[in-house]
């Protein structure tokens, strides 16, 4: 089973469903990581050249990333929760990309059903 993700040229090949739920574990695990106190094992899951940009601003690289991970697990943010959804993927220059929507929940605001933050 494949999606209708190809470019408007139809040179590049539809993104499977494998492929599609691959990402969104790759997501999933992102979340549980950050979200249960091992942030420092996310850089983990990108690759060398990964570049991930939210309301902290852009990490270029996986060393970036790991970086912030390490700074992160010292941090006391209370219970967080991320809630994925939305994911799209598309081909940029051959390259498949995707964007993903969250919303974070956090604990320790004086209302813990308010997100703390919603980015992509």
């Amino acid at each position: 089973m494949t999606e209708n993700t190809e470019n408007t040229s139809g040179s590049t090949p539809a993104v499977t469903t494998e492929i599609r739920v691959a990402i969104e574990q790759l997501v999933a695990e992102h979340h549980w990581l950050l979200d249960h106190g091992h942030a420092d094992r996310l850089y983990t899951l990108y690759a060398e050249d990964a570049v991930s940009v939210g309301p902290l601003g852009t990490m270029n690289g996986r060393d970036a990333i790991k970086a912030w991970g390490e700074r992160r697990v010292t941090q006391d943010a209370g219970t967080v929760r991320h809630f994925s959804g939305g994911t799209r993927l598309a081909w940029k220059d051959g390259v498949l990309t995707g964007t993903t929507y969250y919303t974070t929940f956090r604990s320790t605001q004086d209302d813990p059903l308010r997100p703390a933050s919603v980015g992509e």
